[in-house]
């Protein structure tokens, strides 16, 4: 077979004789000549083009890798044009032959770059769209080497295809605000900002390093690679070591001996790689550093010099490393005052003139020296520099610089940098351009603001929230309109826009003189402060801070204060995040008239178990430190479950504490306690029992927490709180609707083989409605036949298919036969089965109507859509379907003004528009809305359709419009409902509703300053009272 060699390059002769052999002889063909000379290596690569068998490709493929390392031009162009054969007219390609492509998109040879890049556009979107999908995925992994790899080829994805990673950017931005491995971080970051600072060669070495050292180590290994291949086994070898969650002494002694070894040339890749093994791995190096005083000397020369190279990365690993060696008071003996002066001049000059990741982690290095070090001459520094540089401006330029500034400033005790606006939401661009816009184009970006804020898309919701604080920055006052936004935000199903939306109320409080009249809402929502994610803990820290600062009156009342008090106790004892607990103190201090009250509680952590049992069994008993027992209880029953030992006899003892004290708050560790069941306790089946017969419906404050995580964008959170919802479930706790909408939407949406999803189905499987079995039927049914490649196609009529891409988080309506699309959401909204297609279709018009005129135009003309969606918005047993019509009803009302209420006069007479209208005033929140459904009322009312006979259905639709009603709402709707009630004097004599709107203006009353505005009120309250004889505690 040897002598079959010619040496050619694609565009050359032909090579008949290669189609004469089968798959296995050009493989075997391919394989002798890949060990051989570049010209026969050459060839190897011409032979590939010819083999068309999927399986021989993937055995094939770590060999094809290795040819594509081949620096030779003549390898590589002959590889390029096999890879366009294979991939393009053979229709073959796995996941390393996918991020190859990429990396070659990525080369130095123009030429090869342009065809790879052509190869790539050329490939079918939905082959994209499952790759790029498979590897977001693995970007949860709790492997790190798998963690690095995704990384890697997401970021090489991005210099191509940008545009189908927003499956990835949550899980992006996750690391790139917060990990403990800073070249992983640090590559999250210059995905997300397109490479700004960081060469992408560097990616492309990474690209050697993950599939040489990760996924074909040994076949590499075996190989007589040549001297530029095995320079990248030193570096894996490093990465071993620097990817292990543990490291031992010995791994540690050997990198530091390399960077003692003066004699050893290595390039700046290895030092960055070197001193981030110290620098994450930092604990077996204090302990080497505290046996031998002469190692720290050593080391720290070398990092006082890589502090002052002119490689960014270079200088940042040093900066890093710096910031724990001195923390070893061995170390800090032995250092002059000129070293440290010197470091402390780097870091101002990088935070003065660095760019953003410099800036970022020089912040990071004040805090360890802050968090770890105990010298005042250090402190005094870092202060020193803290007024020397532009904080406001550092902060808002990215969360990695924004939270190290949060932490420094509050130590400090410059609390006007806490501002928040001082915060990377903030942006002068969008500022500037909101200043100059006239009314009306601001009233249509409310509008649009407040439409965003409910499309399916998270990043939608994000820049809704985002413009949302940008406009209260610098046009207009808050109103309610824009509570409803900000509480949408609190429940999402995404950690960044939970985060938004508390910065969002933290921006309020501090722009407006007075708190917003609503404020009450959200201050009772302490049990939103337990989120998962670090930041968002800290801006409800800084809120809270700010609220109890400048409206101390707004938390006298004694359900908030107890409230307040409980959550910050517990955050006290149990947040992993130092700062939280260090402000949680703080906080309380300030909240408690005698903190005396709670000394033995604050100092659980110092008692020996003896002490903390009689600690715990005493405090569960006060209503405001339940919660924080009740979690340190949890955390010892977490932590024996985990290890599978412990003192049993510890936990029993525990366990009857809680059984003692059965309370609602008990709840925060039932979970615990159902898993206990199976480990020979049998206490924990008596507090379940006692439990659900004493609470049988889940607590409001766990509902809302498990409406906002079954759905969560980070798999781990998702998977963790469906278990507990399973397991509650199972004992037959009532699960509030809303949580099982929201798991129902998981259900409709995600892969059926997802472990998450499996959990899912088994809790509708548990629910006696038609609605979850509908989904269920459905869903197997539809998954197996219609789920491909990371697409879900689901056929329905006349070559129409709906179509969902997970990764885009899209729903397409395919149409082959150019019927108009309004025709088809019609038919498809008008079957009496097709739940799932159904949600889909709602869907895709809650996220297209908002920005398709044209599609507004089609689906608004269509004679029958108002009946259409109103049969749906009430239909019993179907509450997700409902919800999304309502939503579509309300969204077709603001961007068409006087639709809706046309509808609602000219088809009243119709069987669902009655109930449609309260539905619609229970449930829709914008002002705009509202207004066109009173006027219907009023109209209704006025012309004898809407009888005044049956106040009660009247009153109950009214009721959540006047409860939501506050003074920096439009008087309007206001002034309509009272015109109502005077019209209808048995709503007058329905003393229940002349309470509640009675209260309302005596609120109004006294949250008003205007006199006139007092006055009006004041005549309002006096004219609905006259002719009733009726005073309700008024007068």
């Amino acid at each position: 077979m040897k002598g079959f060699c010619i040496y050619t390059i694609y565009g050359g002769s032909s090579m008949h004789i290669y189609d004469t052999m089968n798959n296995r002889e050009l493989s075997q063909l391919f394989l002798e000549y890949c060990k051989e000379d570049w010209k026969k290596r050459s060839e190897a690569a011409r032979i590939l083009g010819h083999i068309n068998n999927q399986k021989e490709i993937d055995r094939l493929t770590p060999h094809i890798i290795e040819l594509a390392l081949d620096s030779n031009r003549f390898i590589r162009t002959n590889l390029v044009h096999s890879l366009k054969k294979i991939v393009l007219e053979h229709n073959i390609i796995n996941e390393d032959i996918f991020i190859l492509l990429y990396f070659l998109a990525n080369s130095s040879d123009k030429s090869v770059c342009s065809l790879i890049v052509h190869i790539i556009k050329s490939i079918d979107r939905y082959t994209l769209i499952k790759f790029v999908s498979q590897l977001s995925k693995k970007l949860e992994s709790s492997n790190n080497y798998e963690k690095l790899y995704s990384l890697v080829s997401i970021g090489l994805i991005s210099t191509v295809t940008p545009e189908y990673l927003m499956d990835a950017l949550s899980q992006l931005m996750l690391l790139a605000n917060i990990n403990r491995h800073k070249i992983l971080q640090i590559m999250a970051i210059e995905i997300l900002g397109e490479f700004e600072f960081l060469n992408k060669e560097y990616l492309t070495e990474l690209y050697y390093i993950c599939y040489i050292g990760y996924h074909y180590k040994e076949i590499f290994q075996n190989h007589n690679l040549k001297d530029n291949f095995k320079e990248y086994f030193n570096k894996i070898k490093y990465y071993n070591i620097y990817l292990k969650e543990e490291t031992s002494k010995d791994d540690i002694l050997e990198v530091v001996n390399t960077i003692r070894n003066r004699g050893y040339e290595y390039d700046d890749t290895l030092k960055i790689l070197e001193m981030s093994i110290l620098y994450t791995h930092f604990k077996p190096l204090r302990e080497l550093l505290e046996e031998d005083e002469n190692l720290g000397k050593v080391l720290l020369e070398e990092v006082l010099w890589y502090i002052k190279s002119d490689n960014f990365m270079v200088k940042l690993s040093a900066i890093l490393l710096f910031s724990k060696i001195v923390t070893v008071e061995k170390v800090y003996q032995h250092l002059d005052k000129r070293d440290i002066n010197e470091f402390f001049k780097v870091i101002e000059n990088s935070l003065n003139k660095g760019n953003y990741l410099l800036k970022g982690f020089s912040l990071e290095a004040l805090h360890n020296l802050l968090k770890w070090g105990g010298s005042q001459y250090i402190l005094e520094k870092i202060e020193k520099v803290m007024e020397r540089v532009d904080i406001e401006k550092i902060m808002n330029e990215g969360y990695l610089s924004y939270y190290y500034a949060i932490y420094l400033s509050y130590y400090f005790k410059k609390l006007h940098y806490l501002s928040a606006r001082y915060s990377p939401n903030i942006s002068e661009e969008l500022i500037e351009n909101f200043k100059d816009l006239e009314f009306s184009e601001l009233h249509e970006l409310i509008k649009n603001i407040y439409l965003g804020a409910k499309k399916r898309r998270w990043l939608d919701r994000f820049y809704s929230g985002k413009y949302l604080g940008n406009v209260l920055c610098c046009r207009i006052r808050y109103n309610s309109q824009m509570f409803e936004i900000v509480n949408r935000l609190l429940y999402d199903t995404n950690y960044l826009n939970r985060n938004i939306g508390i910065w969002l109320f933290r921006l309020i409080i501090e722009i407006e003189n007075r708190p917003p009249s609503n404020i009450n809402p959200i201050i009772k929502t302490t049990y939103l402060f337990d989120d998962w994610y670090f930041g968002t803990r800290v801006e409800y820290m800084l809120f809270y801070s700010t609220l109890i600062s400048k409206f101390p009156k707004n938390i006298q009342l004694e359900t908030i204060k107890t409230g307040l008090i409980s959550t910050i106790l517990t955050k006290c004892l149990t947040d992993k995040n130092r700062f939280i607990r260090h402000v949680s103190r703080d906080l309380l201090y300030k909240l408690v008239d005698d903190i005396s009250r709670y000394s033995e509680l604050l100092d659980y952590h110092n008692k020996k178990p003896e002490e903390q049992i009689f600690i715990l069994n005493k405090y569960i008993k006060y209503p405001e430190t339940r919660k924080a027992v009740v979690m340190l209880i949890k955390n010892k029953l977490e932590e024996y479950i985990k290890n599978k030992n412990g003192d049993k006899n510890y936990i029993e003892t525990l366990l009857k504490i809680i059984y003692e004290n059965i309370c609602e708050e008990v709840i925060y560790a039932l979970f615990e306690i159902i898993r206990l069941k199976r480990r020979n306790f049998p206490l924990s089946a008596e507090i379940v029992k006692s439990y659900v017969e004493k609470y049988p419906k889940l607590p409001r404050y766990m509902a809302d927490t498990f409406y906002k995580l079954v759905n969560d964008h980070i798999f781990k959170i998702r998977y963790t709180t469906l278990l507990q919802v399973l397991a509650y479930v199972n004992e037959g706790i009532i699960i509030q609707r809303r949580v099982l909408n929201r798991i129902k939407e998981l259900v409709v949406y995600a892969d059926t083989c997802s472990k998450d999803v499996k959990i899912a189905m088994r809790i509708l499987d548990k629910i006696e409605e038609p609605e979850c079995k509908a989904i269920l039927q459905e869903k197997e049914r539809i998954f197996n036949r219609c789920f491909k490649d990371g697409v879900m196609e689901i056929p329905l009529f006349n070559s129409v298919k709906i179509r969902y891409i997970p990764a885009l988080d899209t729903v397409e309506i395919v149409n082959s036969e150019n019927i108009p699309i309004s025709r088809i959401i019609a038919q498809i909204l008008e079957f009496k089965e097709m739940t799932i297609p159904k949600i889909m279709v709602l869907d895709y018009l809650i996220n297209e109507i908002v920005s398709n005129d044209n599609l507004l135009n089609e689906i608004s003309s269509i004679t029958d859509i108002f009946k259409i969606l109103a049969k749906l918005a009430v239909l019993p047993d179907y509450s997700l379907i409902s919800k999304k019509a309502l939503t579509v009803l309300e969204e077709i009302s603001i961007k068409k003004g006087n639709w809706l209420k046309d509808n609602l006069i000219n088809k009243f007479d119709e069987k669902n528009t009655p109930f449609l209208m309260k539905r619609l005033l229970k449930s829709v929140s914008s002002p705009f809305v509202e207004l066109e459904i009173i006027e219907a009322c009023k109209y209704l009312i006025d012309n004898n359709i809407l009888k005044c006979k049956k106040p009660r259905n009247i009153a109950k639709g009214l009721y959540k419009v006047i409860y939501n009603t506050y003074s920096d709402q439009p008087w309007i709707i206001f002034k309509k409902i009272v015109d109502i009630v005077e019209e209808c004097p048995e709503l007058k004599e329905n003393r229940e509703f002349l309470d509640v709107l009675s209260k309302k203006i005596m609120d109004l009353i006294e949250w008003e300053t205007s006199p006139t505005a007092k006055t009006y009120l004041l005549g309002i309250l006096e004219r609905l009272h006259e002719d009733v004889g009726y005073t309700g505690g008024y007068r």
